[in-house]
């Protein structure tokens, strides 16, 4: 089974590979994606699983600690100098792509953090949100996903506004919501 890092690698090479410099680079997740990046770099799954499952496998053992998701260690970076949040963020926008098969779920922070407590296989807490990510916790992992992208020449359809709690979660789902298809 490849690892959090092996999944947080094959998303930022599979999102950023052959993008034009200057271009938007879409942070775009679904089981779809998880399958095609699995099967390009990996091959066909063993035991009948599936390259989305592993992935969610990963990130939960990597992210959730005693129930709790625990994202303090990826805020550094790997030894390349690239951000180890990206699979994490992977599995937000996950829950975000998700949603949008729901027809019977607004897209509102309530029902996204209810989806995304899913995915990390913890639910959610009293605050609305998966036990052990208070708000505003996941917005360094984008910045330094927007530092990243801007480094190499991208730019980045996530983005934060200052002072306001959930805002990358709001403009993450929006923009899965609104992403160009064929592209991630």
């Amino acid at each position: 089974m490849p690892s959090y890092y092996d999944w947080n690698t094959a998303l930022i090479e599979h999102v950023t590979h052959g993008a034009p410099l200057g271009s938007t680079v879409y942070l775009e997740v679904s089981e779809d994606t998880l399958e095609r990046v699995g099967v390009q770099r990996w091959g066909v799954p063993g035991d009948g699983g599936t390259w989305a499952g592993d992935f969610l496998a990963a990130v939960q053992e990597s992210a959730v600690r005693a129930g709790r998701v625990d994202v303090s260690w990826m805020h550094g970076g790997d030894p390349q100098g690239w951000p180890l949040g990206v699979a994490f963020l992977g599995a937000m926008v996950l829950a975000a792509s998700q949603m949008q098969t729901d027809v019977a779920a607004a897209v509102h922070e309530r029902n996204y953090f209810r989806r995304l407590g899913g995915v990390l296989g913890v639910g959610v807490g009293s605050q609305g949100r998966p036990p052990g990510l208070p708000v505003g916790e996941e917005e360094p992992l984008w910045a330094a996903w927007v530092r990243f992208l801007r480094a190499r020449g991208f730019d980045s359809t996530a983005r934060g506004a200052r002072g306001r709690s959930g805002s990358f979660v709001t403009r993450s789902v929006s923009r899965w919501c609104r992403r160009p298809s064929g592209r991630g």
